[in-house]
């Protein structure tokens, strides 16, 4: 199974979700123009990504529980330990260089501010994010945690860990599950959102206002919410199903036809699901508990179920424009560094707008600008991350690995060769 288009989509989210990013630190800094904290803002169709960008990090949970199963990843509960050691070493090496080397690497008359913040909360909370549990360990509201995107790095292992010995205790394979199990998973994990919308009056989404814009942290909703495992669970249990049909249906043929409607008709309702969401955007007048809830539960799973039907149409069926883009050697190479990116572009959005000046007046071209500059940036560091630490790090893993192995089977060997002789002359006798 051909998964180049898979790799393609993940580069192409990734520049979605540094765009989302530059726009949200652009929109913290003291702009000429405040046009993107206001009500007239988040009801632009223009600004849905920018708003809604949470839709982005749940199409990075659905791949990660897509490839999953694919991989056959959950046949193997070494893996994590895998997982951890090519993913920890980068991770650890940027907290460090937050928590020391960064207040002293520029000036500006928001440097401190903005790196100070950044260094105090690594150097407390570092041993959170190495455990991937600072989702849910952290300090109190308002404090500042370490390297704000990586919420999403502990939720996705958490998701793993969980999804792996689901799939594992079920059988060596997840197509082995039965339709109900799946159906069931994914119904209690829509299940959460919908019943806090519904019991506390939470938004459907959270609001990007002026206040949670400087300090995330102190977002009533942000840890309850938005970075709550269990309350971003159905896009990974999508992921899950979208790979056990992808495996049942291996062989199968998709025609040009069905193909097409499942691609682009995918692509129809992400959109659709993406721009709804302005409909939630004027806080003085907003809609009814029920409404909110469903929204809350049913707009992630709209959304990657659309994105699940497109990835089948793109591996199964007949190649058309959107499986030669996804499948474009450059997406599939950058996919390859999207990890390094993802960790080093909030600080390169940090340290630049720290650095500022004077009043920067944002819009959308100077946000597609900002983030093409943050890109070759973040391409050129990750390129390093990976050679440096990433790259060295997996070898010596590996070679630890493999020489327990051989270690293992000679001693087997040799045990096998002890007990031969003592067999033979039982038997003799």
């Amino acid at each position: 199974m051909d998964l180049n288009a898979v790799s393609g989509l993940r580069a192409i989210n990734m520049l979605l979700i540094l765009g989302s990013h530059r726009a949200f630190n652009s929109a913290r800094l003291p702009t000429a123009n405040q046009l993107i904290n206001t009500t007239e803002s988040r009801s632009s169709l223009w600004h849905a990504l920018g708003h809604h960008a949470a839709l982005l990090v749940d199409t990075c949970f659905f791949l990660s529980g897509l490839l999953m199963v694919l991989s056959g990843r959950q046949r193997h509960p070494r893996l994590l330990r895998a997982l951890a050691n090519r993913l920890t070493p980068s991770y650890a090496m940027l907290m460090l260089f937050y928590a020391v080397a960064m207040p002293s690497l520029g000036s500006g008359p928001l440097w401190k501010a903005t790196t100070t913040r950044e260094a105090v909360a690594c150097r407390r909370w570092w041993w959170t994010n190495l455990l991937y549990v600072n989702n849910y360990v952290h300090g109190e509201p308002g404090e500042y945690g370490c390297m704000l995107q990586s919420w999403s790095l502990a939720v996705d292992m958490q998701q793993f860990i969980l999804g792996s010995l689901a799939l594992w205790s079920a059988g060596a394979a997840g197509a082995l599950l039965s339709s109900s199990q799946l159906w069931t998973a994914l119904v209690l994990a829509a299940l959460p959102p919908f019943a806090a919308c519904l019991a506390y009056g939470w938004p459907p989404m959270m609001v990007w206002s002026g206040r949670a814009l400087q300090n995330p942290f102190a977002e009533p909703l942000f840890y309850p919410m938005y970075v709550a495992t269990h309350m971003r669970a159905a896009p990974y249990v999508i992921g899950i199903i979208a790979g056990c049909l992808m495996l049942r249906s291996r062989g199968v043929e998709l025609g040009a036809t069905l193909t097409s409607w499942l691609s682009w008709g995918g692509l129809l309702v992400m959109f659709l699901v993406l721009e709804s969401s302005v409909v939630f955007a004027d806080l003085a007048r907003p809609p009814g508990a029920l409404l909110s809830a469903l929204y809350a539960a049913l707009s992630p799973v709209l959304w990657t179920s659309a994105l699940g039907a497109l990835v089948m149409a793109v591996v199964l069926g007949e190649e058309g424009a959107m499986a030669r883009l996804l499948r474009w050697q450059p997406l599939v190479t950058l996919s390859r560094l999207s990890y390094g990116v993802y960790l080093v572009h909030f600080a390169v959005q940090l340290m630049q707008g720290g650095a500022e000046r004077t009043p920067q007046h944002v819009s959308v071209l100077t946000v597609v600008r900002g983030a093409l500059a943050d890109l070759i940036i973040s391409l050129i560091l990750g390129t390093w991350l990976y050679f440096v630490v990433e790259a060295p790090v997996r070898l010596l893993a590996k070679r630890a690995l493999s020489e327990k192995r051989s270690a293992s089977m000679s001693h087997c060997a040799k045990s096998l060769s002890e007990t031969s002789p003592k067999q033979n002359s039982t038997s003799s006798l």
